[in-house]
């Protein structure tokens, strides 16, 4: 691979400062395979599943080191596969698994992912947060918001909110609120290289100047949000030192009362020197490790700063809701007793009808007024009048919140992930089932259509005939 030769020249520089740094085989990991990987869903699949998922997708059980979820796998596993629709797993390079994981959110917390899109990062923090707390994911990008949308939506996960906007006008609104903030920040890319050749000629056109005052704008803007005690992971994919230690060391001056949290020795990964700390950052090196460049660091605030001073009872209850009576009907017809008790009980106390939709969502929508936003807590369908009176019209995402045991068998259809009637209904195709299939299924009703027992999307059962209603814009072509 050919790089660029002010990238080279830098980078000499830098291991000529860095004694015990082996230039020679970074140089050489450009003309080596990229690596990939795949994340499996904690939502859909328990860690005593993992090798029998994927050992049915054909591939080994080689985990990434710093994620538990994390596997290294081929560039041929693709996003049409079955159990991608299925949220079953995320496509994810390995490196960019790391940033999760060091902000290590809990049950209960506040976190906003700040430059969430497409998703990778903010779908394994809702995963650990196990729906408790809050996530919200935002992206300044309208374009890429539509891919973060869809991988929240098939990954399973419901109360969230995605927002459109730039951090500065976030700050205004979320003063002083949040536990934690991730800051994967735009960056000259450089750790993507041998990944996306075109990454090359971006940063020749712009380099590293450019993304420094952003970096710099984004950071000051999480600082307001972030309240007393909380923490930033700061992240790049770019080797530039500017964009990273002297990043990190410019906001602990910028902001005094920080200090960088240090991490345990993870295989394959490298530590470097933020404010004088030999442990302050991590650093994966493409030569060292099995991922490409990732820098992070983990920045948390003093306990003397300001604190947010919001009503203390924004979070739980928003009073008790009326559930219209097609809705209520629906998901006692399409979920098991217990399941549906559950879930009605969600909606009762926090959800709302906006404009026909019904949604439900933990905290006031208040909040979010004059804000752009693509989604706002789980959206579960929709109130239709028809000349029979209000019918309740399920969202497509809404068989991704549940699992086999939430759903009646008689509204349950699995099918084997190679079977071709799975990828003909992610075409759009009408399918069949067999007379036998269709004796334990509901005649002309909602069916969940599945694969390996992990929910699609909705089909119409009618006398063996399953009508497509998969969305256009989520099928295979």
């Amino acid at each position: 691979m050919k790089l660029p030769e002010r990238f080279s020249s830098r980078m000499n520089g830098y291991f000529e400062a860095h004694p015990g740094s082996d230039a020679a085989s970074f140089f050489e990991a450009f003309e080596c395979p990229a690596q990939f990987g795949i994340r499996l869903n904690r939502n859909k699949v328990s860690a005593g599943s993992d090798a029998s998922i994927l050992l049915s997708m054909g591939c080994d059980i080689d985990p990434v080191p710093w994620c538990s979820s994390g596997y290294y796998a081929s560039d041929k596993v693709s996003g049409n596969d079955p159990y991608s629709h299925a949220g079953v797993f995320y496509q994810q390079e390995p490196s960019a698994m790391l940033p999760a994981e060091i902000l290590a959110p809990k049950p209960g917390e506040r976190i906003l992912d700040l430059c969430a899109a497409p998703g990778g990062k903010s779908t394994r923090i809702a995963e650990l947060l196990c729906g408790e707390g809050l996530l919200i994911a935002n992206d300044i990008s309208s374009d890429r918001c539509r891919a973060l949308l869809r991988n929240i939506e098939r990954m399973g996960i419901d109360d969230v909110v995605i927002l459109n906007e730039s951090p500065e006008k976030l700050s205004e609104r979320f003063e002083g609120f949040f536990d934690k903030i991730l800051v994967d920040a735009p960056c000259s890319g450089e750790g993507m290289f041998r990944r996306d050749p075109s990454a090359i000629k971006s940063w020749e056109r712009y380099g590293t100047e450019t993304v420094v005052k952003m970096q710099r704008d984004i950071l000051k803007a999480a600082d307001r949000m972030l309240r007393s005690g909380g923490a930033i992971v700061y992240s790049t994919c770019t080797f530039s030192e500017e964009e990273n230690e002297r990043m990190a060391e410019w906001f602990m001056l910028e902001f005094p009362g920080y200090e960088t949290v240090p991490h345990p020795e993870v295989q394959g990964v490298s530590f470097s020197r933020v404010g004088g700390e030999n442990f302050g950052a991590i650093r994966i090196w493409p030569h060292e490790s099995r991922g490409e460049g990732h820098f992070c660091v983990n920045l948390r605030k003093g306990t003397d700063i300001k604190a947010y001073t919001g009503c203390e009872n924004e979070d739980g209850d928003n009073g008790r809701f009326k559930v219209p009576a097609s809705a209520e009907e629906f998901f006692r017809g399409l979920l098991v007793r217990k399941s549906a008790e559950l879930f009605l009980r969600k909606l009762k106390n926090d959800g709302y009808l906006r404009n026909g939709h019904l949604h439900f969502h933990k905290m006031p929508t208040e909040r979010y007024a004059g804000l752009r936003t693509v989604k706002t807590g789980a959206y579960c369908g929709d109130m239709k009048s028809t000349s029979n009176g209000t019918v309740f019209e399920p969202s497509a995402s809404l068989p991704l919140f549940f699992r086999k045991e939430d759903i009646r068998p008689e509204r349950f259809f699995s099918m084997k992930r190679h079977d071709d009637r799975i990828l003909r209904y992610l075409k759009g195709e009408t399918i069949f089932s067999s007379a036998e299939e269709g004796d334990k299924l509901e005649e002309r009703g909602y069916v969940v259509i599945s694969v390996d027992d992990f929910p699609l999307g909705f089909a119409k059962n009618s006398n063996c005939s399953m009508k497509n209603i998969y969305p256009k814009s989520w099928r295979i072509l």
